[in-house]
């Protein structure tokens, strides 16, 4: 990359070898923005986060992007606040902390990819959460 922030191209670069070459194509990758994973963000994606948003909380989901290898984690964080003592007792939960489902799928291809991974778990109860086998 040159000062004015311009990528260079193999013509360029004369006697840099083929990996010398890949690193300049990450750095202005990474530097202007402009990877080919980060071109296309499926548009309902954007809906269904603002619809969850608008439902529950801002707080109800968290979501992060990971752009260049074309994914994204979306954490549904669902209280539990409302269960009595003696069920959170019986599923071995904790009340005052949100389950956590993570589904995890392709940024590009939100609807037209292969099914998300799911994880559910409590950040803070890893031991003995069969509730989370049971939701997922």
């Amino acid at each position: 990359m040159d000062i004015k922030g311009q990528c260079w191209t193999d013509e360029e670069s004369d006697g840099e070898n083929e990996s010398e070459q890949f690193l300049y194509g990450i750095q202005c990758c990474l530097l202007q923005g402009s990877c080919a994973a980060d071109l296309y963000r499926h548009p309902q994606l954007d809906a269904d986060i603002e619809a969850v948003k608008d439902i529950y909380t801002d707080s109800a989901i968290s979501v992060r992007e990971y752009g260049t290898i074309d994914d994204v984690d979306i954490d549904l964080h669902i209280n539990i606040g409302f269960l009595d003592e003696e069920v959170a007792t019986a599923w071995k939960v904790i009340r005052t902390e949100p389950i956590i489902l993570r589904l995890r799928f392709s940024l590009s291809q939100y609807l037209d990819g292969p099914e998300p991974s799911v994880e559910v778990f409590q950040p803070s109860n890893k031991e003995g959460f069969s509730l989370g086998l049971q939701l997922k």
